[in-house]
């Protein structure tokens, strides 16, 4: 079952990029920002709004945000299984254009289960540990992802990848959640991460 779920993956991801290519020699370096944004629909879901728990929502990312991962992919620094493939096969002036086009489009949380308890004690976590950065559900001004109404399968896999060291953790964010565990423990993180999946 996870074979076939990685091979349609990776068939509708080669359709994008297809498409991508398409656009390209269609409309030249100068593609329309929304076409080039459309290629990323198959796994990013319409408007940058994920339908599925392993892929982030994009829409409403902070521009600096967008492309700082992007850059990440691009040199190999962040942990991905086709993510560092398509980020090389974008300019950087393209990269920034869907950067912005992605910071104006609405976020919608997705619908997933949540425990309210913990979902409460994680709403007071975030607003003392991480609401510095994470400013809601964005766009956020500076270097922080949206967290509020992620999929929360990712969200736990993309913290481990960092804590693990596939991925970069900046250095203020592990002080605060290096704080966060000392004082709240592991239940601490997991009533943060049901508080972004109830999603407000």
């Amino acid at each position: 079952m996870m074979r076939l779920a990685i091979c349609i993956l990776f068939a509708a991801t080669v359709f994008s990029v297809g498409q991508f290519a398409g656009a390209r020699l269609a409309h030249g370096a100068d593609a329309p920002v929304g076409l080039l944004a459309a290629t990323c629909a198959g796994c990013h879901g319409p408007d940058g709004n994920s339908s599925g728990p392993a892929t982030p929502t994009i829409a409403r990312m902070s521009p600096i945000y967008f492309i700082l991962a992007m850059d990440e992919y691009r040199q190999g620094v962040r942990n991905s299984t086709i993510m560092a493939r398509i980020a090389r096969g974008y300019s950087l002036a393209e990269i920034q254009a869907m950067a912005q086009w992605f910071g104006s489009r609405p976020l919608l949380p997705v619908v997933q289960p949540f425990d309210a308890r913990l979902a409460s004690l994680g709403k007071d976590l975030h607003e003392r540990y991480c609401k510095k950065c994470h400013l809601g559900s964005g766009p956020v001004a500076g270097r922080a992802g949206v967290l509020i109404g992620q999929w929360s399968p990712y969200l736990r896999a993309s913290f481990n990848d960092m804590v693990e060291g596939r991925r970069p953790m900046p250095t203020n964010m592990k002080r605060w959640v290096d704080r966060l565990v000392r004082i709240e423990g592991r239940e601490g993180l997991r009533a943060l991460f049901h508080y972004y999946a109830r999603g407000r």
